[in-house]
């Protein structure tokens, strides 16, 4: 599909845009979305899934200690949040332009390539770990509730900081 001059010269204004200083922005935002729908799915994962998945004896033998992991909650997610920044950060033009799409697209891209089968993802959990299947799988929706939320927030943030 071609792209018109008028699309196109949105295009490249953008491109013009993307500074350290926009990129600094962008990364501030990508965490504290990426945060906090972590911790809105996570939370209603928890209620829904405690007394079955996670809370079940089986799932015990195979969860850290809260007081193990606790710490490095914040500092991982982050982590998580720069890492996503950095890979966003060369379509946010692009992300943009798609209008009502952008957010499923960055939805997208967050389930399938990092989550679903990216390194450490529910693929090589299934096959590298002794975790039982179940317990992966019945993570997927908490993963997608998060995925669809962190898209559409992201670049709803993401416009309305273009159009100030």
């Amino acid at each position: 599909m071609p792209i018109s001059s008028e699309t196109h010269r949105f295009h490249i204004t953008e491109l013009n845009k993307l500074t350290g200083k926009t990129f600094a922005f962008f990364t501030l935002r990508t965490i504290i979305v990426h945060i906090v729908t972590y911790y809105i799915a996570g939370t209603l994962a928890y209620f829904v899934q405690w007394g079955g998945v996670y809370g079940g004896p089986a799932m015990q033998t195979y969860m850290k200690a809260p007081s193990e992991f606790a710490p490095w909650v914040i500092p991982s997610q982050i982590l998580r949040g720069i890492i996503l920044a950095v890979a966003l950060y060369p379509f946010l033009g692009r992300i943009l332009e798609l209008k009502r799409w952008g957010w499923l697209s960055v939805s997208s891209l967050y389930l399938l390539i990092g989550t679903i089968a990216g390194s450490g993802g529910i693929i090589e959990h299934i096959v590298f770990t002794t975790t039982p299947v179940f317990f992966t799988l019945a993570t997927i929706p908490e993963i997608v509730a998060q995925g669809l939320m962190f898209g559409y927030l992201l670049v709803l943030w993401e416009r309305r900081s273009h159009h100030t």
